[in-house]
């Protein structure tokens, strides 16, 4: 069970550009570069560009409420 709710947890978070992507060491960039199921869906929807904090609510917004 508590395998279970860790990878829930897992997939509940977002990978920022700047560790999977852009990051200039390496070993981040393969560790982060696993993208999870909700890192994915972000992508589909806000593309991979660098949005600002405020964009980034509204995309989380969307796939945490209107997309369930």
């Amino acid at each position: 069970m508590v395998i279970v709710t860790i990878l829930n947890m897992a997939n509940d978070s977002l990978i920022p550009n700047k560790f999977w992507r852009d990051h200039p060491d390496l070993e981040v960039r393969d560790f982060y570069g696993v993208i999870n199921d909700k890192t994915r869906k972000y992508l589909e929807l806000a593309g991979p560009e660098d949005h600002p904090i405020e964009q980034v609510a509204k995309f989380l917004y969307q796939l945490d409420y209107q997309h369930r």
